[in-house]
């Protein structure tokens, strides 16, 4: 189920900040979050709520895991429009390329039982919908 909300989040890699900013490959997390993402994008019963969090239909072999931090780094840039987050907040966020756009999800941030996910435009700098997963 996905539910539209307003959350934000942001952290930002600066010369202090310790770790990655994408979450490794080797977290549990991953496995389930890439079999949800290859459903939803792929299951034509989906296609209305597809539209709705501007995630297109695509063939599940075009959703691929991102591990660079510099295309972390402008996911969580875009997520918090901009503003910075002290280091001590800094922690890493999945970021999953769904063909042309970006699935991002942090899970530190909640809203209620629903962690914070957004998709991203292409270039990273544009929130086009922030669903909840």
């Amino acid at each position: 189920m996905l539910i539209v909300t307003l959350a934000g989040a942001y952290h930002q890699r600066t010369a202090t900040s310790p770790g990655k900013l994408c979450v490794p490959s080797t977290d549990s997390y991953w496995p389930g979050l890439m079999g949800y993402l290859r459903n939803f994008v792929s299951n034509p019963k989906l296609a209305g709520m597809r539209t709705v969090v501007m995630l297109p239909a695509v063939d599940p072999s075009l959703i691929r895991a991102v591990q660079s931090d510099s295309l972390c780094s402008l996911a969580v840039i875009a997520l918090n429009d901009g503003r910075p987050r002290p280091d001590s907040a800094s922690h890493p966020i999945y970021l999953v390329r769904v063909g042309e756009v970006y699935y991002a999800i942090d899970r530190k941030i909640r809203a209620g039982e629903y962690v914070m996910a957004a998709v991203l435009d292409s270039t990273l700098t544009k929130i086009l919908s922030r669903p909840t997963k």
